[in-house]
């Protein structure tokens, strides 16, 4: 009988006009990507941007772990942290090439050697939100990541990731290590926006941003950001201004940029204990932080027999 009033609550608020429901089902990243459209920058119209996003709030969270990790805790970020890379991996495989070869589409016998398929892409997001979970209670303190999981369990996980960074880097002192990393981000999205990039005031900035002469000031006026109010940005670039001059196109530099960083936060993490300890912790973190890379490969799907 549960399941039953389950299905028919369920189809009552697909057919109604909630809009988490509807976000969900019909949005590019369910409903927490409509809310970090919201709050960060608008990805809805490029799937390689969306994933780019998430790697950056992964890159914020590794940032933070020099302020809240300790040494006893080293290890396990570590490898949640790994972890949470092959997730961006394994979902980039559904929209770069590998070797060469491009994932494969549906309108065709797509034959059994397909790392990934665009129409894919979607399914993919759940799974690096519960990695960046589990990267976010491995960082934080134990009374914020109680609230953490509390709004994550709503089923806003990278949205939940993002205030709980924000709020804990205003709350620890650490502003600069988070916000830091969110910056370098958005230099990454004004270089991709090409001749899309607008000023205050909506004028176009002659040229395209140049991280090699400008800094991030220029790169926030590429989106349309104000250097005035943080929540009022009325030039804010929209979705297709967002996908640049390539249709959405994010250069694998981009994420190996992302990559580097979390790599070297990863790095950086603090030991704990005697000589024999230590050497056991950097054996795992040769495996572990040493291999944080951009690098799309396929979804394990097959099994071997024993």
């Amino acid at each position: 009988m549960k399941r039953v009033m389950t299905c028919v609550v369920l189809a009552a608020m697909l057919t109604g006009g909630c809009t988490p429901v509807l976000k969900e089902v019909r949005y590019s990243g369910g409903y927490p990507g409509y809310l970090l459209d919201k709050r960060t920058f608008d990805t809805s119209a490029s799937k390689q941007l969306f994933l780019l996003r998430a790697a950056i709030i992964l890159s914020m969270a590794a940032e933070m772990s020099r302020v809240t990790v300790t040494g006893e805790d080293g290890d396990t970020v570590a490898k949640q942290l790994f972890a949470a890379a092959q997730e961006i991996n394994y979902a980039a495989a559904d929209i770069y090439s590998i070797d060469g070869k491009s994932p494969c589409d549906t309108t065709g016998d797509a034959g059994d050697d397909c790392a990934g398929f665009y129409e894919n892409f979607e399914g993919n997001i759940p799974q690096i939100e519960a990695r960046v979970v589990k990267v976010m209670l491995a960082v934080l303190p134990a009374d914020r990541a109680r609230k953490f999981l509390d709004n994550a369990t709503k089923g806003d996980a990278l949205a939940a990731a993002w205030h709980a960074i924000r709020t804990l880097a205003a709350a620890v002192g650490g502003v600069h290590f988070a916000a830091a990393r969110y910056r370098s981000g958005l230099e990454i999205v004004a270089v991709h926006m090409g001749s899309q990039c607008k000023a205050p005031g909506g004028v176009s900035v002659a040229g395209k941003y140049d991280a090699s002469s400008q800094t991030v000031i220029e790169a926030a006026g590429c989106l349309g950001l104000s250097q005035e109010n943080l929540s009022a940005n009325p030039d804010e670039a929209d979705r297709i201004a967002l996908r640049g001059d390539n249709g959405g196109e994010v250069k694998r530099g981009a994420f190996q940029a992302v990559m580097h960083a979390i790599a070297v936060a990863c790095y950086d993490l603090p030991y704990h204990g005697d000589e024999k300890t230590v050497a056991e912790s950097r054996t795992l973190r040769s495996s572990t932080c040493t291999n944080i890379k951009f690098e799309p490969k396929g979804r394990p799907h097959e099994v071997e027999a024993p």
